[in-house]
């Protein structure tokens, strides 16, 4: 039918469009950075070499959370646009940033508990003061 475009009707509307689109952002940029933090040639790629300690059998890669971190910090901008995060949803992501950051760094060379337990809770302390 002319004029009714290859969209179905239900994308049609902006939010619909908007939602998908940045769920479509969060996937591409988590699928891409995985695939990197996955490759044995990346200067990323992280292996967990199984111990007794260990759940898995295999070698498994490390830093996975980064991705998925990269892709909802992608996506927010858009949700963002369309109204749909309030003033509260905005402190998460630069919560969650530095306790990404240390975890990748603790996954590269090891940072210290006490580094780590600061880190996560100057995060959480900040989070309870700016939305209460």
């Amino acid at each position: 039918m002319p004029g009714r475009g290859v969209l179905p009707a239900w994308l049609r509307t902006g939010t619909q469009a908007l939602i998908l689109l940045a769920f479509l952002v969060a996937a591409f940029v988590s699928a891409l950075l995985t695939r990197r933090f996955c490759d044995p040639d990346s200067n990323l790629h992280l292996l967990d070499l199984p111990n007794a300690r260990s759940l898995h059998t295999r070698p498994t890669p490390r830093s996975g959370g980064i991705a998925l971190l990269a892709g909802v910090g992608a996506a927010l901008p858009l949700l963002a646009v369309g109204g749909w995060l309030g003033p509260a949803a905005a402190c998460v992501l630069p919560a969650a940033v530095p306790v990404a950051v240390v975890s990748f760094l603790d996954d590269r060379s090891g940072v210290g508990v006490r580094w780590r337990f600061a880190v996560h809770l100057a995060a959480a302390l900040g989070l309870i003061v700016l939305v209460g």
